[in-house]
This record gives C-alpha cells, sequence and structure tokens, in this order.
C-alpha cells in the first residue's frame, strides 16, 4: 500500500503550502463516498445472487453462471473500493499525527520562550538576601510577641500568699467539719437530697459557725 509523504505537504516546516484543515476535510469526503460506493456494490452483489438461486430453481444454469459471475465481478471491485478506504484512512492519520506533533513542537518551543524569560528575572544572590531579610522580619515578629504574652500583673510577696493560703485552707476545713455534722452532703454521696426544715438548717448551720470562732479565738 502506497503511503503519501506528509512531510512534503509543508505544514510542519512553517511553510503553509497545504490547507491542512481543507485537506483533511477532503480525505474524509472521499472516504465517504467510498462507503456509499461499497454500500452500492454490496447491494448489487446481493441481487445477483438473489437472480442466480432465482435461475437454479427454474433449472436454467447458464444464466444461474452468468448471475454469479457478475456477483463475483463485482465483489472484486468493492474490495478494490474498500482497500481505497483503508488507504485513504491510513493517510488521514498520518497528517492528523503530524499536526499534532507540529502543536506539541510548538508548545515546546513556547515553553522554552517563557522559562528563558523568566529565567533573566532570576537572581540567586538577590533570592538568598530577600530570604535572609525575611527571616529577620520573622525574627522581630516573634520577639515582639514574647513581650507581648509576658504576664505583667504585680506578683504576690510571700506573706500575702500564706495569707491566701490560710484563708483557702480554713474555707475547705469549714466544708468538711458542715459536711461531718450532715449540713452538706459529703462529695460523692448517692443520698437524694430532702428539702430540710428551714428553722433546725439555720440552727445547725450558726451552731457549727460558733463553734469555729470559738476554735479560731482559742488559737
Amino acid at each position: 500500500m502506497a503511503i503519501i509523504p506528509v512531510g512534503k505537504m509543508g505544514f510542519l516546516s512553517g511553510r503553509r503550502s497545504v490547507d491542512v484543515e481543507k485537506h483533511i476535510l477532503d480525505i474524509r469526503g472521499m472516504i465517504n463516498n467510498l462507503e456509499m460506493m461499497s454500500r452500492r456494490y454490496g447491494a448489487e452483489i446481493d441481487h445477483n445472487l438473489d437472480l442466480a438461486r432465482a435461475a437454479v430453481r427454474e433449472g436454467d444454469d447458464a444464466l444461474a453462471r452468468a448471475y454469479v459471475r457478475n456477483a463475483e465481478s463485482l465483489r472484486a471491485q468493492r474490495t478494490q473500493v474498500q482497500q481505497q478506504m483503508v488507504t485513504l484512512r491510513t493517510v488521514q492519520l498520518q497528517i492528523e499525527n503530524a499536526r499534532s506533533q507540529q502543536e506539541i513542537v510548538k508548545a515546546i518551543r513556547k515553553s522554552r520562550e517563557v522559562l528563558e524569560e523568566a529565567a533573566k528575572s532570576i537572581n540567586p544572590t538577590e533570592i538568598r538576601s530577600e530570604l535572609d531579610r525575611l527571616s529577620s522580619v520573622i525574627d522581630r515578629v516573634s520577639l515582639a510577641t514574647d513581650f507581648l504574652s509576658e504576664d505583667i500583673s504585680p506578683s504576690l510577696g510571700a506573706s500575702e500568699i500564706e495569707s491566701a493560703v490560710d484563708r483557702r485552707l480554713a474555707s475547705i476545713e469549714a466544708e468538711v467539719l458542715l459536711e461531718r455534722e450532715g449540713v452538706l452532703p459529703s462529695p460523692g454521696s448517692d443520698v437524694p437530697q430532702q428539702e430540710p426544715e428551714v428553722e433546725g438548717h439555720d440552727a445547725k448551720i450558726d451552731e457549727v459557725i460558733a463553734r469555729l470562732s470559738r476554735e479560731a479565738a482559742g488559737e
């Protein structure tokens, strides 16, 4: 099968001597025409074979042979048409492949030009300097953040801390004593809380507070 040299069409070398799109459309049109011709050959072949069968039924072998010979001649012609279709499809694929390669070459060339242009503005020394300056700015911001995060509230002296500890401890001891006296429920107790009698409850609290006051005075 003969192959048409696509490179001689000129569009790969940049010469627009051939309109590639129009040529591809022309090839597709020829393929469509050949397909219709192949179908007509097929229909004519089937018709001749039908006539040959009818002649055989009538006992006319000579006429049947003539129809079969005609059908085989048409079959040979259809084979040639089909081969031409294969050739044209191969040429079409070659042209489309060559066009695709051309577009790839253009894309590569354009990418190279863009990279070259971008490389002109790339200065390793300048990049290193900018990174150093950026690092310095980040360090200053981090230091300022540390300063702003410092606790500026006045610290308590030792005596003030001890006084606060004593008050907190006294409060805890009072809570524990109230729990022992049954005024407050102990932590984790499952006993359901009932509404206490107001008068008895207040009297017991007063009694415990008075005892705590006496103990505090005795100390």
